[in-house]
């Protein structure tokens, strides 16, 4: 037989339960509000990623605006250009040399020899043939940049001076024949030795380089702003 509680317990007990239910909501409803705002904050922050990947007006317009062709220069109107230089002296030596030339002083005590004392005042002149350039001599590899192979220097004059050549003595013995020749046997010994000093000098390499620097200020003034020479292989 169940015994009837008082009032007051029961009371006691409603409240409780309804204490623990009111608890258990407003967890509940923590927990709902959390989660909506963590929802809210991950879609929020995935629009504005979204928004950032999205291109601007500008770059739109950008990917259809169209790019201006890059017209490189032709390289055979560039070696008919060099080509109209013709022979470019790049390098000119200087020599003056003292020469003595004696002949039979060793009979009778140089009574009939002849003797000239000549000093010789020259020049030879060397530098690049740009008419030797070729079509396939220079390759414009960009609209900076140009390569070139040049033709090899050459030694195109050497020649006295006239005016500071001069003879300085001559002298013969009692028996010995006035020879006419003898000044000019002179200066064209002394212009043969002249030539040979300068093939065995440095003047070659010297004109070389001083070509390069030519054509590279020339290339530089048609735009270019990178020359590159090429050695040729053989």
């Amino acid at each position: 037989m169940e015994v009837d509680r008082p009032a007051y317990l029961k009371k006691e007990r409603v409240v409780s339960i309804m204490k623990k239910t009111l608890i258990i909501v407003i967890v509940i409803l923590v927990l709902l509000l959390a989660i909506g705002i963590t929802i809210a904050v991950i879609v929020d922050n995935a629009n504005k990623q979204a928004e950032s990947n999205i291109p601007s007006n500008d770059s739109l317009e950008n990917l259809f605006i169209e790019q201006p062709a890059v017209i490189l220069p032709d390289p055979t109107v560039i070696v008919n250009s060099v080509q109209k230089m013709a022979r470019v002296e790049t390098y000119v030596a200087t020599y003056q040399r003292v020469y003595t030339y004696a002949v039979d002083q060793e009979y009778l005590f140089g009574a009939c020899g002849k003797k000239m004392i000549f000093v010789a005042a020259g020049q030879a002149v060397a530098g690049i043939d740009f008419g030797q350039f070729q079509d396939g001599d220079i390759e414009v590899v960009d609209v900076n940049t140009v390569r070139i192979k040049m033709p090899q220097s050459q030694i195109f004059s050497v020649f006295l001076n006239e005016n500071e050549s001069q003879v300085v003595s001559i002298q013969y013995g009692i028996f010995a024949a006035i020879d006419n020749q003898l000044e000019t046997t002179v200066r064209q010994y002394a212009q043969n030795d002249l030539i040979s000093i300068a093939q065995n000098s440095d003047i070659l390499t010297i004109a070389q380089l001083n070509g390069e620097d030519f054509i590279r200020d020339f290339l530089l003034k048609l735009g270019f702003s990178n020359v590159e020479f090429i050695t040729d292989p053989t």
